[in-house]
């Protein structure tokens, strides 16, 4: 089974009914999804029926937050929202760029906390993560690897892991191959995993797989069906059934659900 932290499906570019039928799939494959909104790539935020078993919502990006906005996320019923994508907004820096939190930020994060969604600080630059973590309650970080064994700036430090578990985070650890040492296969995406849960703990690290939001995946590591082959790695490092469980499921879903 497997709960993944950060999916982005919803702006893939499928026509409603498409999408309809193709969460449906989805959620006949895993055990439960988060299904990110790529704010982005799309002109307004969907909202169409998507009550559909294990399958939850999340924002990319809030950089069209405003306090006119606000009912309309609260519609969308977000677990998470994430204040920029890579780039600096009206809300905060962006991991490629290198703004800070402003006060319209601050705002937003405290409309999250009174709400009780989660602060997701993915694409944040160094700056704004440390900024933002000051004023946000829970946070996550929905879908990234680890600096100390692949440099990218999408990536997060030990010092930032330590301070997300903290905060009663976890991080959701994807396979992008940029992200990911070496060729980011399935050997190296495993030991991504192991560097972070033999310095931290098992029980803060979850999987993002960041599907359709990415194409840059090893070949082994592009769909769901492929992570029985990070499963068979974990237990020859002996990692017991109980660890990969926590992992793949009950990690997310203590925190989420």
């Amino acid at each position: 089974m497997i709960f993944d932290l950060h999916n982005d499906i919803l702006t893939f570019g499928y026509d409603e009914q498409t999408l309809k039928n193709e969460i449906e799939r989805l959620s006949t494959r895993v055990k439960g999804v988060i299904l990110a909104f790529w704010s982005t790539k799309s002109k307004g935020l969907p909202f169409f029926d998507c009550k559909i078993a294990n399958i939850y919502r999340a924002i990319e990006d809030l950089h069209f937050y405003s306090e006119q906005r606000e009912d309309d996320i609260l519609r969308f019923n977000p677990l998470y929202c994430s204040l920029t994508w890579n780039y600096d907004n009206s809300l905060a820096g962006g991991a490629l760029d290198g703004g800070l939190l402003t006060g319209e930020g601050e705002y937003a994060i405290r409309f999250l906390n009174k709400n009780n969604i989660i602060v997701d600080v993915a694409h944040l630059n160094r700056r704004s993560f440390f900024e933002v973590i000051e004023c946000a309650e829970k946070v996550v970080c929905s879908h990234t690897a680890v600096e100390a064994l692949k440099s990218h700036l999408r990536n997060l430090t030990d010092e930032q892991i330590r301070i997300i578990i903290q905060k009663g985070g976890v991080i959701g650890l994807t396979p992008v191959r940029a992200f990911v040492k070496g060729n980011g296969g399935v050997v190296d995406f495993t030991q991504t995993i192991d560097y972070c849960v033999q310095r931290f703990g098992v029980e803060h690290f979850c999987i993002a797989t960041d599907y359709y939001g990415s194409t840059d995946f090893d070949e082994n590591l592009s769909r769901y069906e492929h992570f029985c082959k990070v499963k068979a790695e974990l237990f020859k490092l002996g990692y017991t059934k109980k660890d990969i469980d926590s992992l793949f499921y009950h990690n997310a879903t203590r925190l989420f659900l």
